[in-house]
């Protein structure tokens, strides 16, 4: 409010101006419930995201990474850890290198250790960004530690059934095998 007066001093009226505010407080209760959403996704997820500067220090981790690294949540991870998720000085510059280069790399495979100093396999996809004037990393990585060991032992399988068909293609003895049944099977 602005009291107008005369010439003379004289109050003459009052000049004022409002605004509705309901609508502003909308907007800031869809921005409030549009972030609760985010983060319960972010937190909720299987896949681990995160965001790490140009020196991989880690800037933001969601629940799944630090999982996937050996800590109960990422709460646990940003108080406790203090190293490198690379095993080594090179294999961290190479991947921040690769990364700003080209842009992005997706599905690249990387061998790394968690908290118990056990090796894992974790597939990565990041992407480089410049954010008010900061180079940063954004990416998500799955835990594929089982699938290695999976196409590992197929691997050694499939080896033992190649020795297994080279000695019977060699073998002049008589070989028969019989299923669970005792039906004659080969």
């Amino acid at each position: 409010l602005f009291p107008i007066y005369n010439n003379t001093n004289d109050f003459q009226f009052v000049i004022g101006y409002g605004f509705e505010t309901a609508l502003l407080e909308r907007v800031e209760e869809l921005i409030n419930s549009t972030e609760r959403k985010y983060l319960k996704l972010f937190n909720s997820t299987q896949i681990g995201a995160f965001v790490v500067d140009m020196e991989a220090n880690l800037i933001e981790a969601n629940n799944a990474f630090a999982e996937i690294f050996g800590f109960n949540n990422a709460e646990e991870l940003f108080n406790l850890y203090s190293k490198d998720f690379f095993n080594s000085i090179d294999q961290k510059n190479e991947f921040l290198n690769i990364t700003k280069e080209r842009g992005i790399v997706q599905n690249e495979l990387l061998k790394t250790i968690n908290l118990f100093n056990k090796t894992i396999y974790i597939q990565i996809n990041a992407k480089y960004e410049l954010v008010n004037g900061i180079e940063i990393i954004s990416g998500s990585i799955i835990d594929v530690t089982e699938l290695k060991q999976s196409e590992k032992n197929l691997r050694i399988a499939n080896e033992k059934l190649k020795l297994s068909e080279l000695f019977l293609n060699n073998s002049t003895d008589a070989i028969q095998v019989f299923d669970e049944q005792g039906k004659f099977v080969l």
